[in-house]
């Protein structure tokens, strides 16, 4: 995994994420793991209105049932990328993923 640089964010909206998001917590595993379960489990423990936001994956892999990402060409990531748009990013499994600052 590859942590990048916040890319400049002047922006109120920019302000307000960084306010709102203290902290990062980053769940990794091998495949099939149980890794969304334990989030799921994890985040239905707070009240609604406290629940922390769960990001979405961006992954260079065609849309699936059963898992919720941000489909995209490897072009399109690789994009991404250089504008500076992933907090951070990896590789495996031949694939790219990442997650969007936003």
């Amino acid at each position: 995994m590859t942590l990048a640089a916040p890319p400049e964010l002047h922006d109120e909206r920019a302000s307000r994420l960084r306010e709102l998001s203290p902290q990062l917590v980053v769940v990794v595993g091998a495949s099939g793991a149980g890794k969304d379960a334990v989030i799921q489990a994890w985040v239905q423990g707070f009240a609604a209105a406290q629940r922390p936001h769960v990001a979405r994956r961006v992954i260079t892999r065609a849309r699936h049932p059963s898992e919720d990402h941000e489909p995209v060409s490897v072009g399109a990531f690789q994009q991404l990328l250089t504008a500076g748009r992933l907090a951070f990013h990896w590789t495996a499994h031949g694939l790219h993923y990442g997650v969007r600052w936003e």
